[in-house]
């Protein structure tokens, strides 16, 4: 497994025409050409923005091209990373309701919360 970190600009966002989640996508899913009747190999979270940039963290099996924008930085995970008893890990969730008048799912917005594990 190979993780990496993208470093968008504020600049580089806008060069990407990053405005939303589709444009994030848009802009990973662009590192990662798809392989012939293969699933997706990669995960990723979006850090979100602090200091005018970006931080995209990405889990793949294979390395990430270039980016056309921005940064990336990328590490072999040793194969013996799965063998400790305990992790410590942050889930990311996209909530969603149905509005009852009309019917629409929509985000909910709110700020992150943090739960912690306790064995």
């Amino acid at each position: 497994m190979i993780a990496s970190v993208l470093r968008l600009s504020n600049e580089d966002c806008r060069a990407e025409r990053i405005v939303d989640a589709y444009g994030l996508h848009r802009a990973v899913y662009s590192l990662f050409p798809p392989l012939e009747g293969e699933a997706r190999d990669f995960l990723f979270a979006d850090k979100g923005s602090e200091n005018n940039s970006r931080r995209i963290l990405i889990l793949s099996k294979r390395k990430p091209l270039d980016p056309k924008y921005g940064t990336i930085e990328s590490k072999n995970v040793p194969d013996n990373f799965l063998d400790f008893k305990f992790y410590g890990f942050e889930t990311i969730v996209n909530p969603t309701k149905r509005e009852k008048t009309s019917g629409r799912i929509v985000a909910i917005r709110s700020k992150a919360l943090l739960v912690p594990w306790f064995e």
